[in-house]
């Protein structure tokens, strides 16, 4: 079975701690990550930077679903938004070490 290939919005704190889950799911390969502060070719936990968020779009082509991996909650839901609107398929990655308790558990769809 081939893994998704996943795009990850953040290359900080954040999206690193999303790309170890993806990994560690057997489930996704890391295509690439977007970041306004670092420069394109850079890597960050051995991914490549492609380039600043502005050009999302630009690389939808080489990826199957995506991440906003972003923790300010109104920068993440604003790209959340875009990237839905574009018809872009989001990824339910959660760490394999992860526990979640159906009691606290709920999912808002984006309007």
């Amino acid at each position: 079975m081939s893994k998704i290939r996943l795009l990850v919005v953040d290359a900080g704190d954040h999206g690193r701690s999303v790309v170890e889950a993806a990994e560690l799911s057997g489930q996704f390969a890391v295509v690439g990550l977007l970041d306004d502060s670092l420069p394109a070719g850079d890597r960050v936990v051995g991914v490549t930077v492609l380039g600043p968020v502005v050009r999302m779009a630009h690389h939808w082509a080489g990826a199957d679903q995506g991440i906003v991996a972003i923790g300010n909650n109104t920068v993440c839901e604003k790209l959340m938004q875009q990237v839905a609107a574009a018809g872009f398929k989001w990824a339910p990655v959660l760490h394999t070490r992860a526990i979640v308790s159906p009691m606290r558990c709920w999912v808002q769809a984006l309007p």
